[in-house]
């Protein structure tokens, strides 16, 4: 067994135990009285439309094929513990995928790590595919909804032969057992199972093999595995009525010169010490295994410019002395190196990169290693922060990291270094936007109003007069008694301070005098025929501020006053739709007509929590209409957190949660969940946990937190969603609670009944 160490905690890997593979299980089914009992179809046929004759009669081909597996070694049975190579599944690439192909023997051997999203070119792979083709899926991460459109164009242009999927990852095989044609003309060798272990918290990989272990695939009865951490008998961390469901997927037999490819390939992917990879515009540097003094630091920067990431999170361990060795790269970092960003970064680390900050300019960290312990239980984990995502949970001390035992009381290390490091080390915000800013988005010219001609109270008599005088001048001045109280009403909420001359930022509320009080020739209060020029830039950034400009027009100052904000408003939408990503087809940005309106309307509710404060503005009158210009200021630091609210997932037990996009109805939608949660689907809104409303993160977090906790065992908590108008409930139980329906399998291992199948 090997031992690694991430900031002097070791923690063990992969024992290298391949032991001999069962082939004794079978499946025992019940009577049909019992199956009646259970199913409540006793003519075949539920409610449901799901034929329970094809059903039986499926299990009994498999009963057919399981007994005439030939005999195994009785001393290595399915409920027994076994040692099986395992692998950490926890360093695998977060990253965009990535796909590398190279000729190995008769065979093209395509390896895939990382994120199958929208930036993956499935059509432009599929292309170059031709003949006998493995695919290596040990490292892919996720598949997300956009990912599995370019995975199956891939799949469409590629011209397959004999192709494979060798050790397909869980993100993998759930896609496969939801959409069949997932695999294409492909067969599936093997599959990495996930597992955890309750004794110690590890999570790790097991390869199950389709031809020797097909006997334990279907009778769907996982094995019990060593957890390589604490040696203690850990076991799948799946329901295996839906993991396993793949028998017609599998390879029946392997050729000799798969084999010979098979072998090549090993018992786990092998990567260099240090691997470099263009994605995008970035240059990614990812470093394998030790970061120690044997690093070659030098050579992994060598020739780097531009965008750069380095990417620690793969890094088994990185002891004092590799991060020596890397900070003294960062402190002569070539001037062709415009930015670079660190990403799983240890706390050691950050606290060096603070303590000068001077010393290493466009140097930033996204994300950092911390650890991770249960004060309930002896669990403990290194967990990668997203400080963008995480960061106003870090700052309000509301953090809590994504581990399995998260309900538990926690001990979360160097929390004060994660809160200087949000405050200092972030990247700047034109990087968490994945598609460009509006071009009108540019430094603002000036940010302080010219002055305004009289600004002296003592020549104003206005001023002087003040928002009740406004509306006698204008009575006297020929507007009537009605205009002139209208006047007054209006110049009481929008009376401008011209005694100080308020400054740009300001937090005032005031507008300018009407401009029909100090001149009828139609020119702004800021003195000629043009609007200011600040008025010309949309959105720009002043130090810690975002400014918006609006136009507006009316039949009264007001109504103006009201059109010009929500023009700036519409702007801060846009801004907000080219740094947020839609989750769900049903809340990509409208760019114009009803929907458009609807969707400023939806917005400037969701934007409520935020400051947005008048920081300068001009008035006209030309005949009976009224022209308002404003600026208005609202902090950086607000609208990150705004938008860093709606980016971050919340996660409760096999269900992932986002807010909906701020422009869309406002509420919590299901964005992924765990094959063995039913009936609910990514898109569904949430309603109720456990009967109480839910419409936000927070209130999701702190609901099923209370709620759970309160379930007695063997109960569950009832999660109402709706989809279409009409509700939809799941139910997440209790942990350890005993399982309603178990069928006996020789050797004493308990395989629990098809949670599918189940009447609601």
């Amino acid at each position: 067994m090997s031992t690694s160490k991430r900031d002097g905690k070791s923690t063990d890997e992969t024992p290298e135990f391949p032991g001999p593979l069962p082939d004794d299980a079978t499946l025992v089914r019940r009577s049909s009285t019992e199956e009646d009992l259970l199913f409540g179809a006793p003519e075949g046929q539920s409610d449901t439309g799901f034929d329970y004759n094809a059903f039986e009669e499926s299990l009994e081909e498999i009963d057919q094929e399981t007994t005439d597996d030939p005999p195994t070694d009785p001393g290595q049975r399915p409920d027994q513990v076994q040692q099986r190579f395992t692998l950490d599944m926890q360093r695998f690439p977060k990253d965009d995928a990535t796909a590398d192909t190279r000729e190995l023997g008769n065979y093209t051997v395509v390896t895939i790590r990382g994120r199958i999203n929208e930036s993956f070119n499935g059509a432009e792979l599929g292309a170059r595919l031709r003949g006998n083709v493995v695919f290596d899926l040990t490292e892919v991460e996720r598949v997300t909804s956009f990912g599995v459109r370019s995975w199956l164009q891939m799949m469409d242009a590629a011209r397959l032969k004999d192709a494979v999927f060798v050790r397909a990852s869980p993100a993998v095989v759930n896609q496969v057992t939801m959409m069949r044609n997932f695999c294409g003309a492909a067969k599936i060798h093997s599959i990495l199972a996930p597992y955890a272990c309750e004794a110690c918290g590890a999570e790790f990989g097991v390869t199950y093999d389709a031809v020797d272990d097909r006997s334990v695939m279907r009778a769907r009865n996982p094995l019990k595995v060593t957890c390589p951490s604490c040696s203690d008998a850990a076991q799948m961390d799946e329901d295996p009525w839906v993991f396993f469901a793949l028998d017609e997927m599998l390879l029946e037999e392997v050729s000799a010169d798969l084999q010979r490819v098979l072998e090549n390939l090993g018992s786990a992917p092998s990567h260099p010490p240090i691997e470099k990879a263009v994605v995008g515009d970035t240059t990614r540097v990812r470093f394998n295994g030790l970061v120690n003094a044997d690093t070659r630091f030098q050579r992994a920067f060598s020739g780097l410019e531009g965008d750069v990431a380095i990417d620690l999170r793969t890094a088994s361990s990185v002891d004092s002395a590799g991060i020596d060795g890397l900070v003294q790269q960062l402190g002569r970092l070539p001037d062709e190196i415009t930015r670079l960003v660190i990403e799983g970064a240890p706390p050691a680390l950050i606290r060096t990169l603070l303590a000068k900050p001077g010393d290493h300019p466009n140097v930033y960290v996204a994300s950092a290693a911390v650890e991770t312990r249960s004060l309930a239980r002896p669990l403990e984990r290194t967990v990668i922060v997203d400080l963008k995502r995480e960061r106003g949970a870090i700052m309000s001390g509301g953090f809590r990291p994504d581990v399995p035992w998260r309900d538990d009381p926690l001990e979360i290390a160097d929390l004060d270094v994660l809160k200087k490091a949000c405050e200092a080390l972030i990247p700047p915000d034109v990087r968490r936007a994945r598609t460009p800013v509006p071009a009108q988005r540019q430094p603002l010219p000036d940010a302080t109003p010219a002055p305004m001609a009289g600004n002296d109270a003592t020549n104003d008599p206005m001023a002087a007069a003040g928002p009740a005088g406004l509306g006698v001048f204008a009575a006297l001045a020929g507007g009537g008694v009605i205009v002139g109280m209208l006047l007054a009403v209006v110049a009481g909420g929008y009376y401008y301070s011209r005694t100080t001359g308020t400054p740009a930022g300001s937090t005032t509320s005031a507008m300018p005098v009407p401009a029909e009080l100090v001149a009828a020739s139609g020119e702004w209060t800021t003195g000629g025929e043009l609007p200011p020029p600040w008025s010309e830039v949309g959105i720009a950034q002043s130090g810690e501020q975002l400014l918006l400009a609006g136009h507006g027009s009316g039949d009264s100052l007001q109504s103006a006053a009201v059109e010009a904000r929500r023009e700036a408003l519409d702007r801060l939408l846009t801004h907000a739709g080219a740094n947020l990503v839609p989750r769900f087809e049903d809340e990509a940005l409208p760019l114009d007509g009803p929907e458009r309106a609807a969707a400023l309307a939806n917005f400037e509710v969701a934007v409520s929590t935020l400051t947005i404060e008048r920081t300068q503005e001009a008035t006209r009158r030309v005949g009976d209409r009224y022209e308002v210009v404003a600026q208005y200021g609202v902090g950086q630091a607000s609208v990150d957190a705004f938008l860093n609210e709606h980016r971050r997932v919340a996660q409760f037990r096999g269900i992932r949660v986002a807010q909906s996009m701020p422009w869309s109805r406002a509420g919590v939608r299901l964005v992924e969940r765990e094959t063995y949660i039913r009936n609910v689907a990514p898109g569904d809104r949430l309603l109720t946990v456990g009967g109480k409303p839910a419409d936000t993160l927070a209130a999701f977090e702190s609901t099923t937190t209370s709620q759970f906790a309160a379930v007695p065992a063997g109960k569950a908590l009832l999660l109402e969603f709706q989809r279409d108008g009409k509700p939809v409930t799941t139910e997440i139980p209790r942990p350890n609670s005993p399982s309603p329906t178990v069928d006996p399998v020789p050797g004493g291992a308990a395989t629990p009944r098809p949670t599918l199948f189940k009447k609601d």
